[in-house]
């Protein structure tokens, strides 16, 4: 039944986050491909597809899961997901996933990753937002795993000037002062900000916004 399979892909997300070693196994089989194909499918409900997001988003954490991710369609499969911005769908999740896998990819390598998507913009908006404690697509974001995410897309030279444009500099300011803060998302935030002091126009607007 769709419940079950919900629970399955609950089960997977809450395990294979916790578990990284385990990812090898799982990309191994036919784990990613089915999500992808109950996230393509018609008649799937919404509380299914947000479940096999959420699956997806985890693995896409591990940096050595990526590649293979990307080699089994993750992001055509998630791109009209992302489209529909619902809440229901988890497509904030869905965002997370495409800046992970596919972050560090120029346009031509990744086609599926258009424009449209605005991959960089809502990363940086669900960074904002988990920063000030709200909620950003109807859900609410951890701050070190959108922290990552956006570090993702710092791999793309070509998303650098979209990201500083639309506030990184006062975000990894923000993160840097945070009294409580997860070292990994510090970490993050330092790299974020090497990789945008590397070009005149980025450093220029990055140290306009964060003085």
């Amino acid at each position: 039944s769709w419940r079950v399979k919900e629970c399955a892909f609950d089960v997977d997300n809450i395990f294979f986050f916790r578990r990284w070693a385990a990812h090898d196994i799982v990309l191994k089989d036919s784990a990613v491909k089915s999500a992808c194909t109950v996230i393509e499918g018609k008649d799937t409900p919404a509380f299914v597809v947000s479940a096999a997001v959420g699956f997806l988003c985890s693995l896409s954490y591990r940096p050595a899961s990526r590649k293979s991710m990307l080699e089994q369609k993750v992001v055509p499969a998630l791109a009209p997901i992302i489209r529909k911005d619902l809440p229901d769908l988890n497509s904030m999740s869905a965002v997370l996933v495409v800046a992970n896998v596919a972050g560090h990819l120029r346009p031509e390598q990744c086609p599926e990753m258009t424009k449209d998507l605005q991959i960089a913009i809502k990363s940086i908006s669900a960074l904002q937002a988990a920063l000030a404690r709200q909620a950003f697509g109807g859900r609410f974001g951890t701050i070190w795993k959108v922290t990552l995410s956006v570090s993702a897309l710092c791999d793309g030279v070509h998303n650098h000037s979209l990201l500083a444009s639309n506030g990184a500099g006062s975000l990894v300011e923000a993160l840097l002062k945070e009294t409580h803060m997860n070292p990994i998302a510090q970490e993050h935030a330092c790299k974020i900000a090497l990789q945008l002091a590397f070009e005149p126009a980025t450093r220029t607007i990055v140290l306009r916004d964060s003085p």
